[in-house]
């Protein structure tokens, strides 16, 4: 996605860089000026700042800014990156689903990687669970966030369409139904065109399970 200058705004902060000036182009390349938590003026290129890989003027900081944490390849690392990225950078291709949605990370975990990973851990976070918002209009902070399983985040996806109160995922489960990738697609497909519940489920048991159709 191009980067363009409506997507940084003088006041924005990312990591211990605030932008204090307009977009500006310097050999084709956009930038800004960026003041940094040390007090140090800089030029900076806009796409390193939203893509959080700036996060300081560079080697006038303190040591102790730029100290890594040594979990920078786990994959708690990797889902705290992905939930910066898409509610504060306007580059990255779900931010209208979240960021653009108002939708933000808490001053907490913002710029401090360790207090989200401290929260996490003492959340119950393991490797085969995802994060998830109880309140998908929510912002991600304490209060709002948990850990789940695929499936029931994708059970709390604010695009699910509900038929007689549970999800298409629900009701196949509910008849035991589909067994391959294949037939689920079909029967979700029918779903998704409209096709009457019971005419699915009838529809597939008549192709399938000839002998184990359900009574619904």
């Amino acid at each position: 996605m191009k980067t363009n200058s409506n997507q940084i705004k003088i006041g924005d902060k990312y990591g211990n860089l605030t932008c204090i000036s307009d977009c500006f182009l310097v050999e084709g390349r956009l930038k800004a000026k960026f003041k940094c938590d040390c007090g140090t003026d800089k030029e900076i290129e806009v796409r390193h700042v939203l893509y959080m890989r700036t996060k300081t003027c560079g080697a006038k900081c303190p040591k102790s800014w730029r100290a890594t944490h040594g979990l920078s390849s786990t994959r708690l690392y990797r889902i705290y990156g992905a939930m910066i990225k898409r509610c504060l950078n306007p580059l990255h291709k779900h931010y209208p689903d979240y960021g653009g949605r108002g939708i933000t990370v808490c001053e907490e975990w913002k710029n401090d990687f360790r207090s989200f990973y401290d929260w996490a851990i003492n959340s119950g976070y393991s490797d085969d669970l995802q994060i998830d918002r109880e309140d998908n209009d929510g912002n991600y902070e304490p209060n709002n966030c948990r850990f789940v399983t695929c499936t029931v985040n994708q059970r709390n996806k604010r695009n699910n369409v509900f038929l007689e109160g549970k999800t298409r995922t629900e009701w196949l489960e509910f008849y035991g139904l589909p067994k391959t990738m294949t037939e689920k697609k079909r029967f979700i497909s029918r779903l998704r065109k409209g096709w009457p519940l019971k005419f699915c489920v009838d529809n597939y048991y008549n192709i399938f399970c000839r002998n184990k159709r359900p009574n619904i």
